[in-house]
C-alpha cells in the first residue's frame, strides 16, 4: 500500500524514527531557524560532519533532526520525543541522518547520483545507511 511517505519532495530524506520511516526536509526558513539559533552556517555544520577529526556539537545534531522532521510534516513536540528517545547512545547514529540531511538539503543533484549508483547494489541498504527520496532523475 502507497502512502504519503511514498514520494516526498525533492531533498529530502527518509529515515526511520519512532519505528516508523519518517521524511525530514530542511527547508530555507528552517535552515535560518537553526543559523539563527546555534550563531553559525549550515556549510560549517556539514564541514564539521565530513572532516576526520571534527564533529558539529551534540545539541545542533539533535536540532538538525527535529527541524528535519518538522520539515517533513511533524509537529515540533513529537518530532523532539523522537529525536531525544535513546541518546545519548543515538548520537552516532543521529550523525551520520545529519549528515546526509544537511547533503541532501544543500546538494540535491549529488544525491541523485548516488541514488542512481545504487541502483547496482546488492538488494537492501546498508544498515543503518538513511536513504534519498524525491529523486527527479528517470529510471
Amino acid at each position: 500500500m502507497k502512502g504519503v511517505m511514498d514520494s516526498p519532495p525533492r531533498g529530502g530524506l527518509r529515515e526511520e524514527f519512532g519505528g516508523a520511516p519518517r521524511v525530514l526536509i530542511l527547508t530555507l526558513g528552517l535552515i535560518e531557524e537553526f543559523e539563527d539559533v546555534h550563531t553559525r552556517g549550515m556549510h560549517a555544520v556539514f564541514e564539521d560532519l565530513i572532516t576526520p577529526g571534527r564533529s558539529p556539537r551534540a545539541r545542533e545534531v539533535i536540532d538538525l533532526l527535529i527541524l528535519g522532521l518538522v520539515g517533513g510534516g511533524m509537529d515540533r513536540a513529537q518530532a523532539r520525543a523522537l529525536v531525544e528517545d535513546g541518546l545519548p547512545a543515538g548520537l552516532q547514529r543521529h550523525l551520520s541522518v545529519a549528515h546526509a540531511l544537511i547533503g541532501v538539503a544543500l546538494h540535491p543533484d549529488v544525491w541523485d547520483e548516488v541514488d542512481e549508483d545504487d541502483t547496482d547494489a546488492e538488494d537492501g541498504d546498508a544498515e543503518g545507511k538513511p536513504t534519498a527520496v524525491g529523486s527527479t532523475s528517470a529510471g
